[in-house]
């Protein structure tokens, strides 16, 4: 074990001591900040106020932990059983085990409060030893946090994943884009995800999903919707050059805002069955992807000073309907021009046609070269060379490309699930949290069975103006 004195003098940060105000515990479990919370006694928080100090109330693990945890996690002592407004502990409110010893809390990203156990940290390399030193736990702990406190984007695939990802959540922002994000957009997102921690980040893949919401937003700087002009322009203003009027290029990622609260506390039974009713509001982002319009434009969200559109039914995920070429659909069908069972069977034709003709040169190619002997041998023998020159310089670069983006791969979970196949125990509970203590007043507890319905919401039926309207205000 770690000398004492040595252990302090490590600290990499001030410890805070925490009062327990409204306004600062809000902040440290909703404002999306990374932080670990040691739960300590009130006798040990009123001697440490005297003389030595909220580093004294550390577990000797946090203390040996502290000089290698990342630089952006916040260390607090708090009285975990002292009562809020409600009447709940926050031991209660968050449904944590104040019989652990020691009780060690973390937060970050927004999401529930996770307690820290000797099972989750047994996942990081803690020894397997029956009584592991501190110093064996501190590196299993540095790791469990690193890991935690990694911002997530989860990939959606169908409505229900919408909702427990991102309407289940105060602040959320959705990312559409054409395929796979990469490159710039993916960098930008990165470093956005780490700025603005209280926002829940989700993607929708537009190319294979359906997201009701996209058809909405605006295809240029200045919001006009969709559709082709008499002048074979987009009437969002792009041209044949792949830019439209705000000079974004036509395969740009989208990103809408979108704020969830309660609204009206319900009776019990609405609140049990979680079917209270939801306010969801959405505005879109109208300039290019690109870093400082879209850290000025997560800033008003987080502040709530963006005007935003208010729903009235539940946004839908829907698998996209690829075309064939047996229905006629796009795809081309081997004609390659998606003209429908006609196109499709000329194309055959037309690649039939191409077949035998291949053959027949190849037939002749290769009674010339037999004509010819080795010399035609060997020439054909250098173009097969140049063409395995060609493939392997084609293999390099795409190892490259695939090396490039790998290190942006990490912050995506896996597609349709949204949050990885390890989440923790209680995970189904995490998404209650929309202020930190006016649950009786706001019936905020939306968890519960069947969320993917607009009924579980109380969203009101959709009128039929409403496509127009949210084309010109979302």
């Amino acid at each position: 074990m770690l000398p004492s004195a040595l252990l302090f003098a490590s600290l990499a940060a001030d410890v805070e001591l925490l009062r327990g105000s409204s306004e600062q515990l809000k902040a440290v479990f909703f404002s999306g900040e990374p932080w670990l919370v040691h739960c300590a006694t009130r006798a040990e928080l009123a001697a440490a106020a005297k003389d030595e100090g909220a580093e004294a109330l550390l577990p000797a693990v946090v203390r040996a932990a502290a000089p290698r945890l990342p630089d952006e996690v916040r260390v607090g002592v708090l009285d975990c059983s002292k009562k809020l407004p409600s009447g709940k502990t926050t031991l209660q409110r968050f449904k944590l085990d104040g019989s652990l010893s020691p009780t060690l809390v973390l937060v970050a990203n927004g999401r529930a409060p996770r307690q820290v156990t000797s099972a989750l940290l047994s996942k990081h390399g803690s020894s397997s030893a029956l009584f592991p030193t501190p110093r064996q736990q501190a590196a299993a702990l540095v790791s469990f946090v690193a890991a935690a406190i990694e911002p997530r984007v989860a990939a959606l695939s169908k409505t229900e994943h919408l909702t427990a990802h991102c309407l289940r959540r105060k602040l959320c922002a959705v990312v559409m884009s054409d395929g796979e994000l990469k490159g710039a957009a993916a960098r930008t997102l990165q470093r956005l995800l780490k700025e603005y921690r209280a926002v829940s980040f989700v993607t929708v893949n537009t190319a294979r999903y359906d997201f009701s919401l996209s058809k909405l937003m605006p295809t240029a700087a200045d919001g006009a919707a969709g559709g082709k002009d008499k002048g074979g322009k987009d009437k969002g203003g792009k041209d044949k050059g792949g830019k439209d009027k705000g000079g974004r290029d036509k395969a740009e990622p989208r990103l809408l805002a979108v704020r969830s609260s309660t609204v009206g506390g319900g009776d019990k039974s609405s609140k049990e069955k979680g079917q209270q009713k939801m306010s969801v509001l959405a505005k879109a982002h109208r300039d290019a992807f690109s870093l400082e319009p879209l850290r000025a434009f997560l800033a008003d969200h987080v502040a709530e000073a963006l005007e935003m559109k208010p729903l009235r039914r539940l946004p839908q995920i829907k698998w996209r309907k690829q075309a064939s070429a047996s229905d006629g659909g796009g795809s081309g069908g081997g004609g390659g021009g998606g003209g429908g069972k006609k196109s499709a069977a000329s194309g055959k034709a037309a690649g039939g046609s191409k077949r035998r003709g291949g053959e027949a040169g190849g037939g002749r190619k290769g009674g010339e070269r037999r004509r010819d002997g080795g010399q035609s041998s060997a020439g054909g023998g250098g173009g097969g060379g140049g063409a395995d020159s060609r493939e392997a310089e084609a293999r390099r670069r795409q190892r490259m490309a695939e090396e490039e983006e790998e290190y942006l791969r990490g912050m995506f979970d896996a597609e349709g699930g949204g949050e990885g196949a390890e989440e923790e125990e209680g995970a189904e509970e995490e998404e209650e949290g929309l202020d930190f203590d006016d649950e009786e007043e706001a019936g905020e507890e939306v968890d519960g069975e069947g969320v993917g319905g607009g009924a579980e919401f109380g969203f009101e039926e959709e009128d039929d103006d409403e496509t127009g309207s949210l084309k010109e205000d979302l």
